[in-house]
């Protein structure tokens, strides 16, 4: 289980992009996350599919593709949450993703 740190409007990519993971609101006992769908139109990116899940303590959602992401704690603003991902998939935390993006379109 890879675990992160977030808070609201932080957000996580999972699997070169397949979906991104945002906080969306955090309560006392459970938080609100946004899952998009990402898809690629050329060089732009754009949501296909976008769901919002309550989360409580200690529960896991399934993410899709064999992902799937549980909350572990909440800390005042920000939350831990364990991401369970195939071997073959990465998980970046977004503002990571973006800044290794345009190194990664170049290797292509």
């Amino acid at each position: 289980m890879l675990v992160l740190s977030r808070s609201v409007g932080e957000a996580v990519v999972v699997g070169d992009d397949l979906f991104l993971v945002t906080v969306a609101e955090i309560g006392s006992v459970r938080v609100v996350i946004s899952i998009a769908r990402r898809s690629h139109l050329g060089r732009q990116m754009f949501s296909d599919d976008v769901t919002t899940k309550r989360v409580a303590l200690n529960e896991s959602v399934s993410l899709g593709n064999g992902a799937s992401c549980a909350l572990l704690q909440i800390r005042g603003d920000r939350v831990r949450l364990g991401f369970v991902l195939p071997p073959d998939m990465t998980l970046h935390r977004k503002e990571v993703y973006d800044a290794i993006q345009p190194r990664r379109s170049g290797d292509e």
